[in-house]
């Protein structure tokens, strides 16, 4: 039942599309990119990269993922990744613009909310905790900073995300779940729901499933998913706003809770996405190694290499 947490699935695009090789230079003050006055040089992105293509629990992560390897050859780190990943710097640098001109401030539960998601957004907290302190400290603050301008953009456009959510979920099923290993726990969990406990502090507390369970067992519209059998029955049939009776799974038991309103978690994504997709129409100089500016997408465009075109980008 596991799926991509919130911001990996945002960014499986951007930082997972296929590439070519290219080879880590020296880095230099030179600049990496430029966008709105801001600069941010070579050597402080290539610095990254260097990290990030000599942490084995890193390579092991893209490798359970299924995607590509991250480098080709010692030395090299696939072009897509670096593109990937200038990418995510460009909008963290538009971001931080955001936060300046709606003078917001960054609170306590952002700054935890980041630290998480910037273990989610390289596919375990096991690779953070083992980038250099200095890395992970930046890259916190930076995911922290994201979820401020998304929690912003929630209380501005609530309605407009709320009616976004519903018509990209035809079948009005959002599903949430709560997964423990025995029938026993599943039992226990049925009677606190009977006498008034909530579903998602429930499931914050209990379930096993640690992906949905960060969402208060969150897994989003049923259309375009495919459960497991038994899951998937129960997901298109148990009445709305009723939990179900313990399914079993080989994961094990879970209990199914079917609302048709999407909840905080689906907001919290579109609205994340949104924020992702701030680099669309900006104007972004990028230096040639590291690709070319797409204004279209909002994204850097890997280079060609040996005879591959790359996309044409526009602007």
């Amino acid at each position: 039942m596991k799926r991509l947490p919130v911001v990996l699935t945002a960014l499986a695009v951007i930082a997972l599309a296929g590439g070519f090789a290219a080879y880590l230079a020296v880095g230099t003050g030179a600049p990496a990119y430029t966008v709105n006055g801001h600069t941010v040089s070579q050597s402080e992105v290539d610095s990254e990269l260097r990290a990030l293509a000599d942490n084995a629990a890193f390579q092991q992560a893209i490798k359970q993922s299924g995607s590509q390897p991250l480098s080709a050859q010692p030395g090299s780190i696939v072009a897509s990744y670096t593109a990937g990943w200038l990418s995510l710097r460009i909008v963290q640098t538009l971001v931080d613009d955001a936060i300046a001109r709606r003078r917001l401030v960054v609170t306590a539960a952002d700054r935890s909310e980041g630290a998480a998601l910037a273990g989610n957004l390289l596919g375990s907290e096991a690779v953070l905790r083992t980038l250099p302190r200095s890395f992970q400290a930046n890259l916190q603050s930076r995911v922290a900073r994201m979820v401020a301008v998304r929690d912003d953009d929630l209380v501005r456009h609530a309605g407009r995300l709320r009616a976004a959510a519903l018509a990209t979920c035809p079948s009005r099923r959002f599903v949430a779940h709560i997964l423990v290993t025995s029938p026993a726990d599943a039992l226990a969990l049925t009677g606190q729901l009977a006498a008034g406990a909530d579903f998602a502090t429930l499931a914050r507390q209990h379930s096993i499933d640690t992906g949905s369970a960060a969402q208060g067992g969150e897994l989003g519209c049923l259309d375009n998913q495919q459960f497991v059998t038994g899951f998937q029955q129960v997901a298109q049939t148990q009445p709305v706003g009723q939990v179900s009776a313990p399914v079993q799974t080989q994961f094990g038991y879970h209990l199914i809770l079917v609302r048709d309103v999407p909840q905080t978690a689906d907001l919290q994504g579109l609205a994340l996405s949104e924020v992702l997709g701030l680099g669309r129409g900006a104007r972004v100089t990028v230096d040639p190694r590291y690709g070319t500016w797409d204004r279209r997408t909002g994204r850097v465009v890997p280079p060609a290499t040996r005879g591959t075109a790359a996309p044409a980008p526009s602007g």
